[in-house]
C-alpha cells in the first residue's frame, strides 16, 4: 500500500492533466482517501481482534499451567 504523501503528490501531479474541473479532482481525491482511511481502519480493527484473542489464549494457558504446577504438591501433602 502506497504512503499517503506519496498519493497526495500522485494526485496533485495528475490535477492538470486528468481533470478539466477542479471540483472534480477535489473530490475523486476525497474518494481515494476515504478508501485508504477505511482500509487502514479495518486492519487496525483486525489487529486489535488479534491482541484481545491472544490475551484471552495466554490467560487460560496461565490458568491450566497454574493448575498443573499446584497439583502435585496437593497430591504430595494428601498422601503424607
Amino acid at each position: 500500500m502506497k504512503d499517503l504523501s506519496v498519493l497526495v503528490i500522485d494526485q496533485v501531479k495528475s490535477c492538470p492533466s486528468s481533470y478539466s474541473n477542479p471540483q472534480e479532482f477535489f473530490f475523486k481525491t476525497l474518494v481515494i482517501y476515504w478508501s485508504f482511511l477505511s482500509k487502514q481502519g479495518t486492519i487496525v480493527d483486525r489487529i486489535d481482534h488479534n491482541i484481545q484473542n491472544a490475551a484471552t489464549t495466554v490467560e487460560e494457558g496461565l490458568k491450566q499451567l497454574q493448575k498443573v504446577l499446584f497439583l502435585p504438591s496437593t497430591i504430595i501433602s494428601f498422601y503424607i
